[in-house]
């Protein structure tokens, strides 16, 4: 008997069939959706998107309000840099977005680079050819739970900021130890690390608002000022710190 595929799979196999007739750039982005996607194009869940696009736009609206005209940016782990498209149409700054992916960086050099926003691809630990103290704030969401170093890259992201310097930074609260995920950080372990190097000024909470996903821990979408009885059931932790004067 001839076997007849199901409506979704058969759409699913079309689809696929589709992604490989795109150029190489779209194929690639497809492929590493989960841990370098390009937000602004609807390759995964809209909820997910959102959930990325939100944090930014938070960054550029605090960003915004805190840093004068000319300020050097810097976005950790930038990715695709839809980011740090977003942190630089917000305010008159120069920004700098890094990450160790060849593919990602050309292809955030491609679609996201404009006067004052360029890509460089280089290991977020180690930062090489960017000189101590450049930098008037860092933004660096999702990233430091993939490191194998993670207390390395705090300190060499103190290092890059101007005394007084601005960090916002996020991850996820109790997601578990998983290929990608080297360190699973909560509410008090996050804050402690960051601790080391920084005064942490102000702690948030985010949820995609993605029911179906047990991290998400049935919250609606939010990102709201971290209060006690909601701490719990955080997806993400966003915190804003900023570096000692002397």
């Amino acid at each position: 008997m001839k076997r007849i595929k199901s409506p979704v799979r058969y759409r699913f196999s079309a689809f696929i069939a589709f992604c490989k007739c795109l150029n190489r750039e779209y194929r690639w982005l497809y492929q590493n959706r989960y841990l370098r996607m390009d937000a602004n194009l609807e390759l995964d869940d809209k909820r997910r998107r959102e959930f990325h696009i939100d944090r930014y736009e938070f960054a550029a609206e605090f960003l915004s309000k805190h840093l004068g005209q000319n300020s050097f940016v810097l976005d950790a782990a930038c990715g695709t840099g839809y980011g740090s498209n977003i942190l630089k149409r917000c305010r008159s700054v120069r920004l700098l977005g890094v990450d160790i992916c060849p593919q990602a960086v050309e292809y955030a050099r491609k679609t996201y680079s404009q006067d004052g926003c360029d890509f460089l691809c280089t290991d977020v630990t180690r930062f090489e050819g960017i000189d101590p103290q450049s930098f008037d704030a860092a933004v660096s969401f999702e990233t430091i739970e993939h490191l194998d170093q993670p207390i390395a890259f705090l300190e060499k992201i103190h290092s890059l900021l101007k005394p007084g310097g601005l960090l916002i930074i996020s991850t996820p609260n109790k997601w578990g130890i998983t290929k990608y995920h080297k360190v699973d950080y909560d509410y008090n372990s996050f804050k402690k690390d960051l601790g080391r190097f920084f005064t942490v000024d102000k702690m948030f909470v985010q949820n995609s608002g993605s029911m179906d996903l047990s991290v998400n821990r049935g919250s609606e979408r939010r990102l709201v000022p971290d209060d006690l009885g909601i701490r719990d059931t955080a997806e993400c932790f966003i915190a804003v710190a900023h570096k000692g004067k002397k």
